[in-house]
């Protein structure tokens, strides 16, 4: 994890079959954190807490409930496209 005096901190992980970016800095007394996807640099995910790792937990469960819905999506797409045929 790369970090700096400012808190500033940027990892990778997956999520799924999914590849993100951690992104976590202080804002004031609070932790912030972004979840972005690795390949189209997309935001999925942001959370605050009281520390980084409860930041990043916040994040990283908003990014998983984005790409539930994004799997959803796709699957109903599929069915429906298979009732027209």
């Amino acid at each position: 994890m790369a970090s700096s005096d400012n808190g500033f901190a940027k990892r990778e992980m997956k999520i799924g079959e999914t590849d993100v970016t951690v992104q976590s800095h202080r804002a004031g007394t609070r932790w912030t954190a972004k979840i972005e996807t690795v390949d189209v640099g997309n935001s999925i995910g942001r959370g605050s807490g009281s520390s980084r790792e409860e930041a990043e937990a916040a994040a990283i469960e908003s990014a998983k409930l984005v790409l539930d819905m994004r799997s959803a999506a796709a699957a109903f797409a599929t069915s429906a496209s298979r009732l027209k045929a």
